[in-house]
C-alpha cells in the first residue's frame, strides 16, 4: 500500500518516498568482464537496470569464468583471441598475449558501458589473482564500496547440469552488496520494463520499497508487488497491487 500511495511521486522522481534518505554518493556498479557471451549479456542488461546515467562503473577484466561448460569456455577463449587479432593491437608475441588481450577487453567493455551511460565515470583494471576469480572480484567490490555487481548467467542447456549458474550463485551468496543476474532474453527493445517484487511481511519491506523508488526507470515501467503468506504448512503468493514506473534486483 505504501508503494501504491507513492505512485504519483514515483512517476515524477526516483526519490519517491518522503522519508527515504537522499543519497549524496553516486551509484557504484562493478562489472566483471571476461569477453564471454554471458559478459556481453550482463553489459546489455544494464540498459533496463534502472541505473542513473551518471553512475560510477568499474570494469574488472578476468580470466574466462562465467561459462560453465567446456564448449562455452572454448568459445569464449576463441572469441577473446579473435578480438585481439582483429584489434590491431596484437604483437603476435606469445609472452605478451595475455596482457594484450586484457587491454583489448578493457577498451571493449569501457566503450560498451559509455555507449549506455554517456555521463558515467568508468574505470577499469585487470584482476591480478586469476587463480581465484570469484574471491578476487568480491574482494575488489568490497574494497571499492560497490553498490551492485552485475553478471551474466545462462540457463543450463542440459537437464543433467544442475550447477550451470554455480559461479554466479557463489558471487550472490558471498557478496556484501546486491547482485544482478542477466540472462539472454527475447524481450523487444523499447518494450516496458516489468518487475515482480516479493515481500513476506518482514521488517525489510521499507528497504525494498526504497530500493525500488530510488531507481531511475523508463516510462511505462510496471511493478507488481507479491505478498507471500508464510505458515508452517503452506506458503500462498497473492498479488497485492501494481503500479507504473519503478524496482530492485535480486540480492542483499
Amino acid at each position: 500500500m505504501q508503494i501504491r500511495n507513492n505512485n504519483g511521486g514515483l512517476e515524477r522522481s526516483p526519490q519517491a518516498l518522503p522519508n527515504a534518505p537522499r543519497e549524496s554518493k553516486r551509484t557504484k556498479v562493478l562489472v566483471p568482464y571476461d569477453g564471454s557471451e554471458n559478459a556481453e549479456v550482463a553489459l546489455a542488461d544494464l540498459r533496463i537496470a534502472g541505473l542513473p546515467e551518471d553512475l560510477e562503473a568499474f570494469v574488472a577484466v578476468t580470466d574466462v569464468w562465467l561459462p560453465a561448460s567446456p564448449y562455452e569456455i572454448t568459445r569464449a577463449v576463441s572469441a577473446r583471441r579473435m578480438m585481439l587479432l582483429t584489434s590491431g593491437v596484437s604483437s603476435f608475441v606469445p609472452a605478451l598475449r595475455n596482457q594484450e588481450e586484457q587491454r583489448v577487453l578493457l577498451a571493449e567493455a569501457r566503450h560498451h558501458l559509455q555507449s549506455i551511460f554517456p555521463f558515467a565515470t568508468v574505470s577499469s583494471e585487470a584482476l591480478a589473482d586469476t587463480a581465484a576469480v570469484t574471491s578476487a572480484m568480491l574482494s575488489k567490490a568490497e574494497r571499492w564500496g560497490a553498490n551492485l555487481i552485475t553478471i551474466g548467467s545462462k540457463r543450463s542447456p542440459s537437464p543433467h547440469i544442475s550447477d550451470f549458474a554455480g559461479a554466479a550463485l557463489r558471487v550472490a551468496a558471498k557478496s556484501h552488496c546486491s547482485v544482478r543476474f542477466a540472462r539472454p532474453s527475447s524481450r523487444v527493445p523499447g518494450s516496458p520494463v516489468r518487475i515482480i517484487s516479493g515481500i513476506d511481511g518482514s521488517k525489510g519491506i521499507p528497504l525494498v520499497v526504497q530500493s525500488i523508488a530510488q531507481r531511475v526507470w523508463p516510462k511505462a515501467t510496471q511493478v507488481r508487488v507479491v505478498l507471500v503468506h508464510r505458515s508452517p504448512q503452506i506458503a500462498i503468493a497473492q498479488p497485492v497491487g501494481s503500479i507504473g514506473s519503478t524496482a530492485g534486483d535480486a540480492g542483499k
